[in-house]
């Protein structure tokens, strides 16, 4: 990366925590709940759209974003008993490699902070992030809140996501945009927002970041 970064805000669900698996099961869930086909993880990585309530209201149209979050709670934690919550491979490092190298780090996820805060701890990422703006709908708020209060110069600013959404949010605020294909989105959509940077494994993602 030729631009000299000194923040990085992070998506946390398709980016750290590696959970597309435990998504399209909770929303198979929840079609289920309403009697809806499920669909496969090939559907899901194809359809899967942010702000996730565009995704939801395409199988859904009368769902409120109120009751799907209330839903969506109830099955995430019932799913999580029997898959539990891990990092994708390599990012635990990676993130305390740039801790190591003083970036300002932060998250900016649609997660509940309840779901964060026990995966901080059980990911080994405690004191790692400056600020965790959870329950994001709209990460293009979150993020624009975590600039304005701490004054983050957007061209020394990185945000990584796994959707288009984040590469959008990115352009509007003309910040660096990393798009990691790890998550819950296919690469082929990721594209179209034409993201400063794709990364397709962990190794990638270091080398872009330019580090070790």
């Amino acid at each position: 990366m030729k631009e000299e970064y000194k923040n990085i805000i992070f998506d946390w669900s398709g980016v750290i925590n590696d959970n597309w698996e435990t998504t399209l099961l909770t929303a198979n869930k929840l079609f289920k709940h309403f009697n809806v086909p499920e669909i496969t993880s090939e559907e899901f990585r194809r359809e899967w759209i942010q702000p996730f309530m565009l995704f939801y209201n395409k199988y859904l149209p009368d769902l409120s974003l109120k009751e799907e979050q209330r839903l969506y709670k109830k099955y995430y934690n019932e799913i999580i008993k029997e898959h539990h919550p891990y990092s994708y491979s390599g990012i635990v490092e990676v993130l305390k490699e740039c801790k190591r190298l003083n970036k300002n780090m932060f998250v900016v996820s649609s997660d509940p902070l309840v779901n964060i805060t026990s995966e901080i701890v059980s990911f080994d990422l405690e004191n790692i992030f400056t600020e965790i703006e959870f329950g994001a709908h709209n990460k293009l708020n979150g993020v624009k809140r975590i600039i304005d209060k701490y004054g983050l110069a957007p061209k020394e600013t990185i945000f990584v996501g796994d959707t288009d959404n984040e590469a959008d949010v990115s352009n509007e605020l003309s910040l660096i945009s990393i798009s990691v294909t790890w998550g819950l989105q296919d690469e082929e959509k990721i594209k179209k927002a034409n993201p400063n940077y794709i990364a397709r494994n962990i190794n990638e993602f270091k080398e872009i970041l330019g580090i070790k």
